[in-house]
C-alpha cells in the first residue's frame, strides 16, 4: 500500500504539475492549467503526494454563474499510481468542499472519445446531459460546448450530506488547511 497524502495545492505543486502533466496524459494538455486556477480559484485545488513526489491533483471551483454549482476543471494522476483510488479520493474531497460551501451540484466535462473518463465519472455517480444522444458511446453530447463542432460530454452529479468526506474535522469551510495533510492509507 502506498502512503498518499492530500493537501491544498501550493504554487510549487502547481509549477510541478504544469511541467509534468503532458507526460502524464501522453499529449499536450498543459495549456489547460492556467495560473488563475492556483492564484484565484485555488481553495478547492488539491494535490496528492507520496513522500515528496506529487502524484495527483484536482482543480476545481465554485461556479460564478451559479454559486450552488461546483465545477471540476481537471484531475490527473501519475500513470504509475493509477487505479489506486487516488482520483476517487480527490473527487470525494472536492465533493465535501462543495457541500460545505452550500453547493448542491457538481459538473465536469470530457471529450466523447475519452471512454476512460466517461466510465470513471459514471462510477462516481455522474450522469451525462446534452442535446444529442450518442448511442455508439452511450452518452449525451453537447455538440458545440467547446466551440463550433467541438463536442463535450457534460457530467452532472447532485451533492448532499452523504458526500461529506471524513477527514477528522480538518477540512471544513471555515478553516484554512494550507499545509495540513491527512493520510489516505
Amino acid at each position: 500500500m502506498v502512503d498518499v497524502r492530500i493537501a491544498r495545492m501550493t504554487i510549487g505543486d502547481y509549477r510541478f504539475i504544469k511541467e509534468h502533466v503532458d507526460d502524464w496524459w501522453g499529449r499536450p494538455v498543459r495549456q489547460l492549467l492556467l495560473p488563475l486556477f492556483f492564484h484565484q480559484l485555488g481553495r478547492w485545488s488539491y494535490v496528492a503526494s507520496c513522500g515528496s513526489e506529487v502524484i495527483g491533483f484536482i482543480l476545481g471551483f465554485r461556479a460564478q454563474r451559479n454559486p450552488l454549482e461546483a465545477y471540476i476543471h481537471m484531475v490527473g494522476v501519475h500513470p504509475r499510481y493509477r487505479r489506486m483510488g487516488i482520483a476517487s479520493n480527490l473527487y470525494l474531497l472536492f465533493f465535501s468542499s462543495a457541500v460545505l460551501a452550500g453547493c448542491g451540484l457538481v459538473k465536469a466535462i470530457t471529450t466523447p472519445a475519452n471512454q476512460a473518463s466517461i466510465f470513471f465519472h459514471r462510477s462516481l455517480g455522474f450522469r451525462t446531459v446534452g442535446a444529442i444522444w450518442d448511442a455508439g458511446k452511450n452518452v449525451f453530447v453537447e455538440p458545440h460546448y467547446a466551440g463550433q463542432d467541438d463536442p463535450r460530454v457534460v457530467f452532472v452529479r447532485p451533492l448532499g450530506a452523504n458526500d461529506l468526506f471524513k477527514w477528522d474535522g480538518l477540512f471544513n469551510d471555515g478553516e484554512d488547511v494550507s499545509g495540513r495533510e491527512e493520510c489516505l492509507s
